[in-house]
């Protein structure tokens, strides 16, 4: 019979994504020394720095992840040892996916850097990647939706105003600075924007073991904006290539 809510096993899941970002780091760095040995001429050299940059940061968004989804499983099993069934789990389990999207969207980014940058004209090509890349981001955005809305359950308090507060606040002010910062360098607030949001769930992450065990509003609210905010930060920054087209 089908069941009204299936809930996944978090210790076996956060194992398979830790897994996962261990790989996806491993290629990144592999594509980053590749890339180091090519010879510059085979890509626009306006576009070699941001593609070094891009296969960097989500080699560190990558293992950040993982160490962070190790974490998370490791807890769910000592818990589970204990003949307890604690829901910090899910809590840990949220905010260590948030590198997942970050990860998967820079070297997404990195493969349309590599496909723009190079010197030959395939505009056909160029274009099918921007609106690939644009696909992807919001097949991630709609799964974050899910995720907050079916996934992760009732938060236990009330909704206060500080945490939508800050949340709009820091949305709002990335995405002024990056209409406002010249359309060449939106790139590098896109990046600086997305290790901002690998670097948080670090700090958040060690707070929640001491935070209890119920999921939070301000959890929902620090997972909704440090997987959308790098994801919106970059499709900005897609589309405003062009310009480096123009610069190269």
């Amino acid at each position: 019979m089908p069941r009204d809510n299936l809930t996944p096993d978090y210790q076996k899941l956060s194992e398979l994504y830790g897994t996962f970002l261990g790989a996806l780091g491993g290629v990144s760095i592999t594509v980053l020394s590749i890339v180091m040995a090519f010879n510059t001429d085979r890509i626009k050299a306006v576009f070699f720095q941001y593609l070094i940059a891009a296969l960097g940061a989500a080699a560190f968004s990558c293992f950040t992840g993982g160490h962070l989804m190790t974490e998370t499983a490791a807890f769910i099993c000592k818990s589970r040892e204990e003949g307890q069934e604690r829901q910090t789990g899910v809590r840990l389990c949220a905010i260590a996916t948030i590198n997942i999207y970050n990860s998967v969207v820079l070297i997404i980014f990195s493969l349309v850097l590599v496909v723009v940058g190079l010197n030959p004209d395939y505009v056909v090509l160029k274009v099918f990647f921007i609106v690939l890349f644009a696909c992807i981001i919001m097949s991630a955005l709609i799964w974050v939706a899910l995720t907050i809305t079916d996934r992760l359950g009732q938060p236990e308090d009330a909704p206060g105003w500080k945490s939508p507060f800050i949340a709009s606040g820091l949305s709002l002010a990335c995405i002024y600075l990056l209409f406002v910062t010249p359309p060449q360098r939106t790139i590098w607030v896109s990046l600086f924007t997305s290790l901002i949001c690998t670097f948080l769930p670090l700090a958040y992450f060690n707070r929640t073991y001491k935070d209890g065990d119920q999921l939070r509003y301000r959890d929902v609210y620090f997972f909704a904006t440090c997987t959308i905010l790098p994801c919106v930060s970059i499709v900005i920054s897609c589309f405003n290539l062009r310009y480096l087209c123009e610069a190269g």
